[in-house]
């Protein structure tokens, strides 16, 4: 298998985590930071593209006594975004990620 294979599906996952974290109405952002009682002062995500794609979500100052609140909450949110499928998707904010994506990849 070649790598140039995969180039779809990771410019997909990218194009996801960043519909999750990007903006303050993101998914993630909007319910670990922007909420009534915030777990995290922001979240982020980045993939690993080693011989196998790791993704990679990071929330940062999460209080050491509430750690244990994260990862239902992730999965919680993340089944939400799924269970609404994408018509539910705010698709101007995707074209926008994707404009964005062409233009740094013109001037690269």
């Amino acid at each position: 298998d070649h790598i140039t294979k995969d180039i779809p599906i990771l410019e997909a996952f990218q194009l996801m985590m960043q519909y999750l974290t990007v903006s303050q109405v993101s998914p993630l952002e909007a319910e670990f930071v922007e909420s009534s009682d915030p777990l995290a002062s922001s979240v982020y995500l980045d993939s690993l593209n080693y011989s196998q794609l790791t993704l990679l979500i990071s929330f940062s100052n999460v209080p050491t006594n509430r750690t244990n609140e994260v990862i239902p909450k992730m999965r919680k949110v993340i089944q939400k975004v799924l269970d609404d499928g994408p018509s539910e998707f705010d698709l101007v904010r995707i074209h926008d990620y994707i404009d964005r994506g062409i233009v740094k990849n013109q001037k690269q």
